[in-house]
């Protein structure tokens, strides 16, 4: 279980470097676009990938974000690599060429305990309907012994720790405190999918 433990701390960690060297080779071509403006090679501009399909879904359960798209409007491929926490057309790019909803993201920030933030990003990236068919890990749940679900997309898991990182940095000055918060991001979203899952049967009794 201890081994288990470091192992899911270490992948977090992982998770925070590649995040910021990402924001870091944006930041660096952006740099590099501007002081070479005129004759910029076709590399230096930013790409992004496919977006994953998902199926039809009610209005409450869609995510409130998108994956490898940048907002509508009068965006064209020869712009910069996006910086994080840029804003556009009424969405906001929080990493690895995720986009959320800005009403959403002010609705985030605004949480005043680590489990709502993390619980409500967790909603706001996947929709409820495809967290109550995933796990975290996507390992067999030990206690219940019911066949392991397909984890959560390891993108966006990336960002939501990564932001719940920098939110807690705004909150949290002693750094050994703020590690010890940020190790609960698993534990929340387990907890978030467990909810969605009670609910959803609550309303089947219901309608029965």
């Amino acid at each position: 279980a201890e081994l288990g433990k470091e192992k899911e701390d270490l992948v977090a960690e992982l998770a925070t470097y590649r995040s910021l060297n990402i924001t870091l080779q944006h930041n660096i071509n952006k740099v590099l676009q501007r002081a070479f403006s005129e004759t910029s090679p076709s590399f230096l501009n930013g790409t992004s990938t496919p977006v994953e399909s998902t199926p039809d879904r009610r209005p409450d359960e869609l995510p409130n974000s998108s994956e490898g798209i940048n907002p509508p409007l009068n965006i064209n491929t020869s712009e910069s690599p996006l910086s994080l926490y840029e804003i556009k057309d009424g969405k906001i790019h929080i990493g690895n060429t995720i986009w959320i909803r800005e009403e959403a993201w002010k609705k985030i920030n605004s949480a005043t305990k680590d489990s709502l933030y993390v619980k409500e990003m967790a909603v706001a990236l996947w929709g409820t309907n495809t967290l109550k068919s995933r796990s975290v890990s996507g390992k067999e749940c030990p206690t219940n012994k019911h066949s392991a679900k397909p984890p959560l997309t390891p993108s966006k898991l990336q960002v939501l720790r990564v932001c719940f990182s920098d939110w807690l940095k705004q909150r949290e000055p002693e750094k050994g405190e703020r590690e010890k918060r940020e190790k609960q991001v698993g534990y929340y979203i387990s907890q978030k999918i467990q909810d969605v899952i009670k609910k959803e049967k609550k309303n089947e009794n219901v309608s029965q």
